[in-house]
C-alpha cells in the first residue's frame, strides 16, 4: 500500500510540473511569435509592400499563425492597425489543453510603433 501511495504522489508531482511547464512554454511561444509577426508585418510597411490597414492585419495574422506550432486555438483582436501612423497593436488569446486534459488559456497584448522620418 505504501508503494502505491508513493507512486501516486510521484504521478501527481510529475503532472503538476508538466502543467506549469506547459503554460510557461506556450506563453513564451506566443510572445515570441507575436513580436516576430509584428516586426515582419511592419517591415512590409517600411518596404512599401503593405499599403493598407487590411493588408497589415492580414500579414500579421498569417505570420503569427505560421509560427504557432503547438496544438491550440488562437483568437486575434486587433486593437489598433494603422499603416499611415505605423502602429500595430493586438491582443491574442490562446486556448489549449494541458497534459492533464484540463483546458487552459492565456492572453498576450503587444504593440509595435514604427517611427518614420517624414519628408516633405
Amino acid at each position: 500500500m505504501l508503494g502505491f501511495m508513493c507512486f501516486l504522489m510521484f504521478v501527481v508531482g510529475v503532472m503538476s510540473m508538466l502543467t506549469v511547464d506547459a503554460k510557461y512554454s506556450r506563453k513564451n511561444e506566443l510572445e515570441v511569435a507575436m513580436m516576430s509577426a509584428m516586426k515582419y508585418a511592419m517591415e512590409g510597411v517600411l518596404e512599401e509592400r503593405i499599403q493598407t490597414d487590411e493588408e497589415l492585419e492580414r500579414s500579421f495574422q498569417n505570420s503569427l499563425r505560421r509560427q504557432i506550432t503547438s496544438k491550440s486555438e488562437l483568437s486575434v483582436d486587433m486593437v489598433e492597425c494603422d499603416v499611415k501612423d505605423g502602429i500595430l497593436s493586438a491582443k491574442v488569446k490562446e486556448t489549449f489543453t494541458y497534459p492533464t486534459g484540463k483546458q487552459g488559456e492565456l492572453t498576450v497584448n503587444k504593440t509595435i510603433i514604427v517611427d518614420r522620418e517624414h519628408r516633405e
